[in-house]
């Protein structure tokens, strides 16, 4: 009767552990009903739903909060679960024989009265006292489902209102989302007949990685799987998404027998944990035995949901929901074990009652012979057919794969080699470098022409993508023959990509590769021309849009990216690569927070790709949330245990959060790898200086100095352990980078410094950071770096403009500081800058006060440091800081 949010609290539809729920009248919008679940926290809930859009789970509607209390709004969809279905049916000495004895047990839904008018014509669901399950006197309610129940049989009603949940939980699988508390409390039977997962507040999201407490690490005993009972018993966390294909099992033994599989225990948990386990781990309990119409297929199915042994069940939902869906489709099982010769020719009479005749018999003797020789050929064709479309359909994925790995020219060199060589594998399947012909092979030839169109167009994106890793590969070469020559191999795939796209449309993304290489051959104006022709050509497709962006993004030419990569996002927001380009996008404009939440779509959206996990994680690293990093490179390592840059970054990530033993481990695995950068050991030297083994750590900078460094990072980790003592090796280490990426942010970032720093060369670090604007102008680091050198060499104009420029890109602490210093310099010649030079270091105090410790040592505050708005403002924030220090002490808080 009250009112909460802006709803009417109508009545209590139940609670439980973690809050109440009720049904409600949502005011703003006529009234509507809606089922209302107020908890202290339900965000978990709220976040595992938000990413599942499935006919089979209950979707939310929107999320409110007040105070400490939040609530979910959820459509109304009827009264019952299979909980209330199962009781009913408990009171009855025999079990139903018909879908319609099992509707029967529906409790009806009265509570829609004041809402739902009797208007809707339908099909009404008859119950044995005469009134209608989910209507009122004058309300019917139409369902196909509800028919479909009706006509069948008790049993293939049961797997088909199983094989619906069982297709709701497979996509929450595949998201990464586990219920770990399914029971049928938790199935809501719609009025339209339709099962709904409900109670998603146990779930977890494996994508997160965030250890679950041992109190999480919940369910219902009667339906946990035995590895479940044992994580809730020790408090770990140990169970995966087989856990809830036994949790099905247990449902589906209760529904085909009306009994539980196992004795219900009663008793202290202590005690009662064991027996549970040592029950699950007997003899198999028998549906038959208590229900006759249940077939041996199906007993087939239960006890493969129920074996003790994670590995001897269903391995996925997928594999559960197939065999239901085959069963009822009188198909034998693909997954669990069905040697029974009976009973698969009684599926076969079922499926062919129109050959089990005796005049069909005859003629299909008469018959038979030809059969024979002809099913011989027609056999081989329809291989050749089914070989070609599976080819096909993962080509559209490889594509895909390629397109995600190949976004960014500053990929990682990893990232560009595993894009490369999938579109190798891919050419090589189909024929297509040593054979103009390839389309009359048979893995093209034998697929519909539409199909085979669709593939000339597919392979032509994929020569594409393998030409611009090439010509990436090409720009690096120092060596002008061989550069030649890869540029040759990339105008070469061109040619074969613009012969493979069908009907002589040559698409916008062909000109834009051609406009890349010839930008690096040195031809400006042939570039230019090239993509003046693109700007008159309609971008037709998302690919397209790709291109488009990418392009701009390889050139540097981000002058109002931004706003046109959100727009292509939008226009197509469940492109993955869309947001791994948006993510890229924030990420070089140094807010990334935002590009964490990009990276974060595109793993809901497609969460078995590890490229994503890995570029967050490097984005949580530098955001120094140390335990987010390690739990996004956790999943990298189990989704590409091989990448050793996962391993490395993890360890940093370990170092980062205190865990000096984890991280070592980290990294003496990686320098186990005969592949191992060279940057491990300088690594591992600073995990073991926080151990006290300072041997060891010295032993580790020895040997790395002594390796010639093997990649990009490992150049420029060498340099920096040498500068300090040797700045002319230094600034070599970083040229040798710059050798295998003239293009690399910190090789140019870290030669500018020792340039300015330490040899004193003002200019030449100056020449040197309009190098890294060409290649990044959105670089904030490159343009305040460059505001500094300006303005220490006088040229205060310059200066002040790269000041504004940095600053437009963002405002965080590091960038107010820095550019506080350009201020400082440049009131040398202007003293109204003293002022600005002094809001600015406000700022940044006053968003991460850490800064105040580089103060005593930063020579570019040395004009302004004798002023008095100087010292007040040190001595303001130096207050500040320790009145929070005192206040947050124990005995003063």
């Amino acid at each position: 009767g009250t009112n909460f949010l802006g709803f009417r609290l109508d009545s209590e539809l139940g609670r439980g552990a973690f809050g109440r729920v009720y049904l409600a009248r949502q005011g703003d919008l006529a009234d509507r009903p809606v089922v209302l679940k107020i908890a202290v926290d339900v965000g978990g809930e709220s976040h595992a739903l938000a990413q599942l859009q499935h006919t089979n789970i209950v979707p939310i509607y929107s999320v409110h909060r007040s105070g400490p209390l939040q609530a979910v709004c959820m459509p109304y969809l009827g009264d019952s679960t299979l909980a209330e279905v199962l009781g009913e049916i408990r009171q009855h000495a025999t079990l139903p024989d018909s879908g319609a004895g099992l509707l029967s047990s529906l409790r009806p839904s009265t509570h829609l009265s004041a809402s739902r008018t009797g208007g809707d014509e339908g099909v009404s669901i008859g119950t044995p006292g005469g009134a209608e399950v989910g209507s009122t006197p004058g309300t019917t309610f139409a369902s196909v489902q509800v028919e479909r129940l009706r006509g069948l049989g008790y049993v293939p009603a049961v797997l088909w209102i199983m094989s619906r949940v069982v297709d709701g939980l497979a996509h929450a699988h595949e998201r990464g989302i586990l219920h770990r508390d399914l029971k049928p409390a938790n199935i809501l039977m719609s009025d339209d007949g339709e099962p709904l997962l409900l109670d998603f507040n146990l779930a977890e999201d494996t994508k997160l990685k965030i250890h679950a407490s041992a109190a999480l690490v919940g369910g219902t005993l009667p339906y946990m799987a035995p590895e479940h009972l044992d994580a809730f018993r020790e408090g770990r966390k140990s169970v995966d998404a087989r856990s809830d294909i036994y949790a099905i099992g247990v449902i589906l033994f209760e529904l085909l027998t009306g009994r539980t599989p196992f004795e219900v225990r009663r008793g202290p948990i202590e005690s009662v944990i064991p027996l549970m386990v040592s029950d699950r781990a007997g003899p198999f309990p028998s549906a038959r035995r208590w229900n006759g119409q249940v077939s041996r297929s199906v007993e087939s199915i239960v006890g493969r949901c129920l074996q003790p042994d994670p590995a001897r069940r269903y391995q996925s939902a997928r594999e559960l929901q197939a065999d239901l869906r085959r069963q009822l489709e009188d198909l034998p099982l693909k997954y669990a074990p069905d040697p029974y010769p009976i009973e698969r020719l009684r599926k076969w009479a079922r499926r062919h009652p129109r050959l089990t005749s005796t005049t069909t018999v005859a003629l299909l003797s008469t018959l038979l012979l030809a059969t024979v020789v002809a099913g011989f050929l027609v056999r081989q064709r329809d291989l050749r057919q089914l070989e070609a479309s599976d080819s096909f359909h993962r080509l559209q994925e490889e594509v895909g794969r390629v397109e995600s790995l190949l976004a960014s020219r500053d990929a990682s060199p990893r990232q560009i080699e595993e894009g490369e060589a999938l579109s190798l594998a891919v050419l090589d399947r189909y024929g297509v470098l040593n054979n103009l012909y390839w389309t009359a092979r048979p893995l093209a030839a034998s697929l519909p022409e539409g199909d085979r169109i669709a593939l000339r167009g597919e392979i032509g994106d994929l020569l594409l993508f393998y030409a611009r890793s090439v010509s990436w590969n090409a720009e690096a070469l120092a060596d002008p023959s061989s550069r030649a020559e890869r540029l040759g191999f990339a105008s070469r795939l061109d040619a074969l990509a613009e012969r493979s796209y069908s009907g002589g449309i040559t698409p916008c993304r062909l000109w834009l590769q051609r406009a890349t290489l010839a930008q690096l051959r040195g031809d400006e104006d042939g570039a230019g021309r090239l993509r003046a022709v693109v700007h008159t050509m309609p971008l037709r497709s998302p690919r397209d849009r790709f291109w488009s962006i990418a392009d701009r993004l390889d050139r540097g030419d981000r002058s109002n990216l931004l706003p046109t990569v959100q727009e292509t996002t939008r226009l197509d927001p469940r492109n993955y690569t869309n947001w791994l380009l948006l993510g890229n996008c924030y990420a070089q404009l140094g807010q990334p927070d935002e590009a964490a939440y990009c990276f974060g779509t595109g793993i809901a959206l497609r969460p078995e790709l590890y490229w994503s996990y890995f570029n967050r994680g490097l984005i949580y690293l530098d955001l120094k949330r140390y335990d987010l990093a390690v739990g996004d490179f956790d999943r990298v390592i189990e989704l590409r245990p091989s990448l050793v840059e996962a391993s490395l970054n993890r360890a940093l990530a370990r170092l980062g959060a205190g865990d000096t033993t984890g991280a070592i481990d980290d990294l003496t695995r990686v320098l186990s790898k005969p592949d191992a950068p060279t940057r491990a050991w300088f690594i591992r030297a600073k995990a073991r200086e926080k151990t006290g083994d300072r041997e060891g750590a010295r032993l580790d900078r020895q040997e790395g100095l002594r390796r010639k460094p093997n990649d990009e990072l490992s150049w420029i980790a060498r340099g920096l352990i040498r500068l300090p003592t040797d700045s002319q090796g230094a600034l070599a280490d970083f040229d040798s980078a710059l050798a295998l990426n003239p293009r690399s942010r910190p090789a140019l970032q870290d030669k500018a410094s020792v340039l300015s720093e330490h040899l004193g060369q003002v200019e030449e670090a100056v020449k040197v950071l309009n190098t890294a604007l060409r290649y990044h102008p959105d670089s904030v680091n490159a343009l305040a770096g460059r505001g500094v050198l300006l303005a220490r060499l006088g040229r205060r104009d310059e200066a002040l403009r790269d000041a504004r420029s940095a600053l437009a890109l963002n405002d965080r602490a590091a960038t107010l500081y820095q550019v506080a210093g350009i201020y400082s310099l440049t009131s040398n010649r202007e003293p109204a800058d003293r002022a600005e030079a002094l809001r600015l270091l406000a700022s940044a105090f006053r968003k991460d006060p850490v800064w105040l410790r580089a103060v005593p040592t930063d020579r570019d505050l040395d004009p302004i440091r004798e002023g008095s708005g100087f010292r007040e403002l040190l001595r303001a924030f130096t207050v500040v800081i320790q009145n929070e220090v005192f206040a947050n002490t124990p005995s003063h808080r």
